[in-house]
């Protein structure tokens, strides 16, 4: 989760690998959408974050939608972290034959890498769904559970499609299941919002929701509202690439969650895991039981986990350590660099979160690893190569 070029980075991902940002394909099993043989399609979408015992809502990404058929798009995403009301929206922009992002905080753009199998290599235009809206076919993700029932709420009816995806293991004989839930207006055919939620140990809560509202549909889009137009003084910027294996782990200085100060270069001798996360990313949360299970497997052995909280505010960090910090056995830590001055991305090259780095007890990058997905055993593999022992459920075959 979970995002891309935007102000809280390049960044700002929600990784789409990430379990707690998994989508559902729209409608399938539904009845026809208007959404399917509209011309032109505009939407306002806001994804929040939901924490606390009272399930409050944060909302963290705003998106403005615009699709002309047959393939012009264009969204505005907003980070609603900026507080300061001058941040100006980050965009997508698909004029029909080339695909940019606007990195509205470094007035920066980027070419999208080509289209693989149709597929759109572009973070914003994953998180924002906008792909959801133009196929009218979709079956769950392989393993899941699809249920479609009826609920009404406010005397309106909603047909619910729940795709409920396979338990991964959160450590040693325990588990945690998400379900993707899909609220769709039965009067309009349009969605109104998108649930994630999350059970364990028997408990079901929601951990993030998408928003749908001011659908527009064949209401003619002027093509200036649609194309490419570069802001004044954008330049054509470049990706940062992630370090290499056996480039040399540049140190930095980290906040501990006690407010001391603490460096990379204090671990020299051990090997370093560097877990790169932030409060708003829905994936980075998802895969922290992972992560607490390799913790507590190798924390004997010479191991020290970092888990930095990065492109975050510090009320967000010290809220989450209130109400999720004695969850985890493994330490975090929070950099108080913000945004693009973060060591993640200046030193590390990072653009998307979660992001681990495997360090070694000579510190020199190991391996690197971006997302988080089912049945993911990249960190156990990268461990077991240093000569970590694990227990042979986490690693994969591959690693043997």
């Amino acid at each position: 989760m979970t995002s891309t070029k935007t102000t809280a980075a390049s960044v700002l991902a929600l990784s789409l690998a990430g379990a707690a940002f998994t989508v559902s394909p729209l409608f399938a099993d539904t009845p026809a959408s208007p959404l399917f043989s509209a011309k032109t399609i505009q939407v306002h979408e806001v994804y929040a974050q939901v924490s606390g015992a009272d399930a409050t809502l944060t909302p963290v990404f705003t998106f403005d939608v615009k699709v002309v058929r047959p393939s012009k798009v264009k969204v505005l995403m907003t980070v609603n972290q900026d507080k300061t009301g001058k941040g100006k929206p980050n965009q997508y922009i698909d004029d029909g034959k080339v695909e940019r992002e606007y990195n509205s905080n470094k007035n920066t753009f980027t070419i999208v890498d080509a289209k693989t199998a149709g597929d759109s290599h572009s973070q914003i235009r994953g998180m924002s769904m906008v792909d959801k809206y133009l196929t009218a076919k979709g079956q769950p993700e392989a393993g899941s559970t699809r249920t479609i029932s009826t609920e009404t709420v406010g005397g309106q009816a909603y047909t619910v499609v729940s795709d409920k995806q396979p338990p991964r293991q959160s450590g040693p004989n325990k588990f945690y299941v998400v379900t993707s839930q899909l609220w769709i207006n039965k009067a309009t055919r349009l969605p109104v919002k998108n649930s994630f939620m999350m059970e364990t140990d028997g408990k079901i809560r929601e951990t993030g929701r998408m928003t749908f509202s001011n659908w527009v549909l064949n209401k003619p889009i002027p093509a200036t509202q649609v194309a490419w137009i570069p802001p004044v003084g954008a330049t054509l910027g470049s990706e940062p690439k992630l370090l290499a294996a056996g480039a040399v782990a540049p140190d930095f200085t980290v906040l501990t969650s006690d407010g001391k100060t603490t460096h990379l270069s204090d671990f020299k001798g051990k090997v370093v895991v560097l877990d790169l996360w932030a409060t708003w990313c829905g994936p980075c949360q998802a895969s922290m039981p992972h992560l607490d299970s390799v913790y507590k497997a190798t924390k004997d052995q010479n191991v020290q986990v970092l888990a930095v909280c990065v492109w975050d505010k510090k009320d967000a960090y010290e809220k989450w350590l209130t109400e999720k910090g004695t969850t985890f056995a493994f330490p975090t830590y929070f950099d108080s660099d913000s945004n693009d001055k973060s060591f993640a991305a200046t030193k590390y090259g990072v653009t998307g979160i979660p992001t681990q780095y495997v360090i070694d007890k000579d510190g020199t990058i190991a391996a690197s690893n971006v997302g988080y997905g089912d049945g993911d055993h990249r960190l156990e593999d990268e461990l077991t190569k240093l000569g970590i022992t694990l227990p042979k459920t986490t690693a994969s075959a591959d690693a043997k």
